[in-house]
């Protein structure tokens, strides 16, 4: 891969890539944790409305070929409204970029059972993707099914190691989950914002196989990126209420 840069506006990850000298670059553009619902405890989702349709305005204007949502699409798993009002948003993104997404703990709810993979399934679509785009594989997991340790997390993971060995010509792999592996350290204590090591371990251990790139994640509502033998980690600060231990929008 000859060009790889990556940037955060606001909410959004921005990244371009060319996979030889004569392609143009194109773009990728990350968003995590939309959550209408969010600032006002499911009381309203005016002020998440508002800065979606912002940061779609942005997008759009930024022109990516690919756009991921990284989970946390809403509040409150099942509130209809709060769903409603996210498809409607999503159509306003320009029908030339290509929309992805991957669920987060908000929108599968606290239990990752069946019932609620399944609703999430009806109202979003499936929790998972794998394309391959112009030489880069782009591959989206539902993280929820690892951090509940769920028992469909097993098949996903023979999914993925499926996905990750295949033969044709791949210039770049990235991943794309709404939870981080962890936030600085492999070794780091395990928390509600990472993964249990054991696991952190596996998928570590899976990446650097299978010459993964990046993993970008959400979840954390605050900035944080680190990296493991050459495989960068990269979070995704939440745009509607950041943290205040991380002001910073851009960087």
């Amino acid at each position: 891969m000859k060009k790889l840069l990556t940037i955060c506006f606001i909410l959004i990850h921005t990244w371009s890539l060319a996979s030889n000298n004569d392609q143009a670059p194109w773009y990728i553009v990350q968003i995590s944790d939309p959550q209408l619902g969010f600032i006002e405890k499911n009381k309203s989702i005016e002020q998440e409305t508002i800065l979606l349709k912002k940061a779609i305005q942005k997008i759009n204007s930024l022109q990516p070929e690919i756009l991921v949502i990284t989970g946390d699409f809403v509040n409150s798993s099942h509130n209809i409204e709060q769903i409603k009002k996210f498809k409607e948003l999503c159509h306003l993104i320009s029908h030339e970029i290509l929309l992805y997404k991957v669920p987060g703990n908000h929108d599968i709810g606290n239990s990752c059972n069946k019932e609620n993979v399944d609703f999430y399934n009806a109202q979003y679509g499936e929790d998972h993707f794998s394309i391959l785009h112009k030489g880069v594989q782009l591959i989206g997991i539902n993280s929820c099914l690892i951090k509940n340790d769920a028992p469909q997390q097993k098949h996903q993971l023979q999914w993925l190691h499926k996905e990750l060995k295949q033969k044709c010509k791949i210039e770049q792999r990235i991943i794309f989950g709404h939870h981080p592996f962890f936030l600085s350290n492999i070794s780091e204590k395990e928390s509600y914002s990472n993964m249990p090591i054991k696991i952190r371990t596996i998928y570590n251990a899976l990446f650097l196989k299978y010459h993964v790139s990046h993993y970008f994640a959400g979840h954390l509502h605050n900035n944080a990126t680190a990296e493991n033998n050459g495989i960068k980690y990269i979070t995704c600060l939440l745009y509607t209420s950041p943290s205040p231990r991380d002001r910073t929008r851009s960087r």
